[in-house]
């Protein structure tokens, strides 16, 4: 009886009747497939040189509605915004350790895939964004932050 009841309660609080696991497209297909594609960016240059050793490859950025997968695999329309920057490497296994872009624990990019970053907006964003580029922890170091570097996002027109 007791396993039963505990397990019960272990359904109730783990899963979310409303809407399920946070969902991230993989494509610009993707996104607009599942309707919540909004806008592509594009950076200054590309590669996007950080630094001597830190190179970027970019090969597609872009803006769409956060959601969330319902029943089915359906597509449940989020509050907000995210920005996937989709790389042509792999996202170096020393990210958000040795170098984060962001500066701030609430505004920072963070790993989707193993060739993707992402971020999370409240508000829709400009049209051009500048995020920092910073060596060190994205957490432990931000009180003095060492920056390398700016990145550039641009809304296409």
């Amino acid at each position: 009886m007791i396993f039963l009841i505990v397990s019960v309660l272990l359904i109730l609080t783990c899963c979310d009747t409303l809407r399920g696991h946070k969902g991230v497209s993989n494509t610009i297909n993707e996104s607009k497939n599942r309707t919540v594609y909004i806008s592509e960016y594009h950076t200054l240059t590309n590669p996007v040189i950080l630094n001597d050793t830190l190179i970027l490859n970019v090969d597609r950025i872009w803006l769409e509605k956060k959601w969330f997968y319902g029943e089915r695999k359906s597509t449940i329309i989020g509050d907000g915004y995210q920005l996937i920057l989709s790389l042509k490497q792999d996202v170096k296994e020393d990210y958000s350790f040795s170098w984060t872009i962001g500066v701030d624990g609430n505004a920072y990019f963070r790993n989707c895939s193993k060739n993707s970053l992402m971020t999370d907006f409240d508000e829709y964003p400009s049209d051009t964004i500048t995020w920092v580029v910073q060596a060190g922890d994205k957490l432990k170091d931000n009180f003095n932050p060492m920056i390398i570097n700016n990145l550039v996002l641009i809304k296409n027109r």
